[in-house]
């Protein structure tokens, strides 16, 4: 065989070995496990000594050093020269003597191996140069000098996890669309989330970005994390003798892009103790500095409800994933909505209309139950419980809330039940009657516990015996919450179901996953029943738009000042600035009715993300063509009340068709029947007198009971979801025909 073709081949094979190495040492940045770095440049370098010792042991010593043989020493001192050479690109192979022997027909096999190992040797330089380099001298050369321009926004993330690199990729395309922004990533010297998988592909394309010039991301090392601090015991810390963060991180001219109104600060690691320990720091840096110290929005992945008056006096948004998973469904699919998976009562008309839409218009109330399991009751299943509680709660023919039922299992109910029903004292564990609300032991990842002649429910009242199996075609909405093991096995269950009792279009399943691998397991599982949905996946809810909850806050404050100006007889800026009033008064360390201020935003939320629903139970039939008629006769004011008057014929409308007139009274009996499902989850209960503290409100009760300005209320809401819908009319119209309208 020839020198070329060789020599071709094992320049080849060095270009593939780089190609696979790159990506696979990108993949330990993003874990920031360089330990596996030191020991396998110590691997290569052995494994490149022996490589070379063996072949200069072989070269006739006249091709050496002339005619001295070479001792054992010298040899072994040669070779790891010869290695430790290859880490700066030195290759001994065209030196004199090694091209003889490796170019043989018995040397080509260490020809392959030197070809090898160089390339790791190569690599692995590139890689810690590139970190060095970039990461360290250049990133902080830059942090230094540049300079904070006027209105330009940054974003500093603190530590390296999935959430991260996930959001601020996020943020990345955005800036690529000419926003004015930067990212910083600062990463700390320790291993984080090392769950964090990773393509090649992605990981040689976030290789090749992080080094990008124009500054969009910067990521640095620090020496040392917040959350190391014991703030308690280490008080003369110097982080607090110098008041800087820089000093703690190593980091000179990072605190003048921390300390600035339009720098956003994400703590996002797995660890909610971590994230918490890091604001404690934090916080009491800010406390010692004696000046008035700017700050910006700080983002933190922890439940506020435990730590959200301790940290009062930061600007905090916490991101509580589970709870951020059901809002993302709420926000962005339509087709996860319980009102797709009910009947709609509708009205047969014989008129040309009719005909022209070849569809009869609905009547507004529902005419079937709402049913639904909830498999997994854990944070993310009890969430998806407020959720189906509140989106399925219907009115039904008779004015009153259409009938339901939940199932809730999860092989730890023992445990979670009791805290349950404590923050639900509205609902009566004991009566099922009025309150069917079933939780129950299960472990719905064991085969047993789909079978046909397993009990999992038992109803003393109506003295009957359930099996999931019976249970399922009674259903209308499946909600799993499996563990981060259990998806496949809850796929393969789900699956022999779905085969047993073929497409359902009136049921839904929603599964949770993060996983891409399963994807074709949901392709699979689309072809035997419709309506099977994944939510969860990181780059469906860690996105910038989503945790910030900007366009949501901006439709809400349109709902809210729409409102107001009709309710309140308010011009639209006074609207506004009293929705701006709310937020301002919540976010201070002093507010003295917090608690029905967050109750009231919480609605106002609500009835923003309510009116694709009331809009379906509408129909379209009413909505293309009296909408307008609709909107405008609701009056603003509150109607007289006349004593002895039945509260289901007050003029609360002044349409003359008695059709329409009942489709608007049925809308405004959906409204309230909504908010006291609403409220039922927050953990309201009736009394009489209203107390935000111990969470009493007197309007818990049917809607014939309630005063007539009180009903005037839901006719407003009608009229608002209307006046919304003629306004971004385009935009509902599309949402609505994708699902079925």
């Amino acid at each position: 065989m020839s020198c070329l073709p060789i020599f071709v081949i094992d320049i080849i094979l060095v270009v593939a070995f780089l190609f696979v190495l790159l990506p696979f040492l990108a993949y330990i940045s993003h874990k920031n496990n360089y330990y596996l770095i030191l020991w396998l440049s110590l691997a290569v370098l052995v494994i490149g000594a022996i490589l070379h010792g063996i072949v200069i042991y072989h070269i006739p010593d006249d091709l050496l050093n002339g005619t001295n043989e070479l001792s054992w020493f010298s040899i072994a001192v040669l070779s790891i020269i010869s290695s430790a050479q290859m880490f700066v690109g030195g290759l001994r192979v065209f030196d004199n003597g090694f091209l003889e022997f490796l170019f043989s027909s018995s040397g080509h096999v260490y020809l392959v191996g030197l070809c090898i190992t160089y390339s790791l040797a190569v690599s692995i330089s590139i890689f810690v140069v590139f970190n060095f380099l970039f990461r360290r001298v250049f990133g902080r050369w830059i942090l230094r000098f540049s300079r904070v321009k006027d209105g330009e926004v940054a974003h500093i993330f603190f530590g390296n996890n999935p959430q991260t690199m996930t959001l601020a990729k996020d943020i990345v395309s955005q800036i690529r669309k000419g926003k004015r922004e930067k990212i910083l990533l600062v990463e700390f010297p320790k291993k984080e989330d090392s769950d964090f998988d990773i393509s090649f592909s992605a990981a040689v394309y976030d290789l090749i970005r992080n080094s990008d010039e124009t500054g969009f991301f910067l990521r640095l090392k620090a020496k040392k994390s917040l959350a190391e601090i014991d703030i308690v015991s280490e008080l003369d810390n110097p982080i607090f003798a110098s008041q800087r963060i820089e000093t703690l991180f190593g980091l000179n001219g990072i605190d003048k892009w921390i300390f600035r109104e339009n720098t956003n600060l994400y703590f996002l690691s797995n660890d909610e103790n971590e994230n918490i320990r890091s604001l404690e720091v934090f916080k009491s840096l800010i406390e010692k500095k004696k000046a008035a110290t700017k700050i910006g929005r700080i983002y933190c992945h922890s439940n506020k409800k435990n730590y959200e008056d301790r940290f009062r006096s930061l600007r905090v948004k916490w991101i509580d994933s589970s709870s951020l998973m059901i809002q993302q469904l709420i926000r962005e699919d339509f087709s996860a909505m319980p009102i797709n998976y009910v009947n709609i009562g509708q009205k047969s008309l014989v008129t040309h209309e009719e005909s022209a839409y070849k569809e009869k218009p609905n009547v507004g109330y529902v005419t079937s139950e709402f049913n639904a399991a909830i498999l997994g009751f854990g944070e993310l299943g009890q969430n998806a419980f407020n959720f189906l509680f509140e989106y399925g709660a219907f009115v039904n023919q008779d004015k009153h809330r259409s009938g339901y039922h939940f199932y809730a299992f999860d092989r730890a109910m023992a445990t979670i039940e009791d805290v349950f029903w404590e923050k639900h004292p509205a609902l009566d564990r004991d009566d099922k009657k009025k309150w069917p609300v079933w939780l129950e032991n299960g472990d719905f990842t064991d085969v047993s516990f789909w079978k046909s002649d397993r009990t999992i429910i038992t109803d003393k009242q109506a003295n009957t015996s359930l099996s999931f199996s019976t249970l399922w075609p009674s259903l209308n909405y499946i909600f799993i919450s499996p563990g981060a093991t259990d998806t496949w096995e809850i796929l393969k269950h789900l699956d022999k179901m779905l085969e047993i009792t073929g497409k359902n279009e009136m049921l839904c399943v929603m599964v949770k996953h993060t996983a891409p691998s399963i994807e074709s397991a949901y392709r699979r599982l689309k072809t035997i029943g419709s309506n099977i949905h994944f939510f969860g996946g990181m780059s469906d809810i860690w996105r910038y738009d989503v945790i910030s909850e900007d366009s949501f806050n901006t439709d809400a404050c349109k709902y809210f000042t729409a409102y107001s100006m009709a309710a309140d007889n308010l011009g639209p800026k006074e609207a506004a600035n009293r929705w701006q009033t709310r937020l301002d008064k919540l976010s201070g360390i002093q507010c003295d009715d917090r608690n029905a201020l967050v109750r009231k935003l919480s609605q106002d939320y609500a009835n923003c993300l309510h009116i694709p629903t009331k809009l379906k139970l509408i129909g379209k039939y009413d909505l293309l063509e009296n909408a307008s008629t609709l909107m405008s006769s609701i009056p603003d004011q509150c109607p007289s009340e006349l004593p002895g008057l039945d509260p289901f014929a007050e003029e609360h409308c002044n349409v003359q068709d008695a059709r329409l007139k009942e489709l608007l009274l049925y809308l405004a009996l959906e409204e309230h029947i909504r908010w006291e499902a609403s409220h039922i989850v927050m953990g309201y209960k009736y009394n009489s007198v209203r107390n935000e503290d111990l969470k009493y409100h007197e309007n818990l009760r049917n809607y014939e009971e309630l005063t007539i300005g009180t009903r005037h209320y839901d006719w407003l809401v009608v009229k608002i979801t209307l006046q919304l819908y003629l306004e971004n009319k385009e935009k509902f119209n599309k949402l609505l025909k994708i699902h079925g309208q």
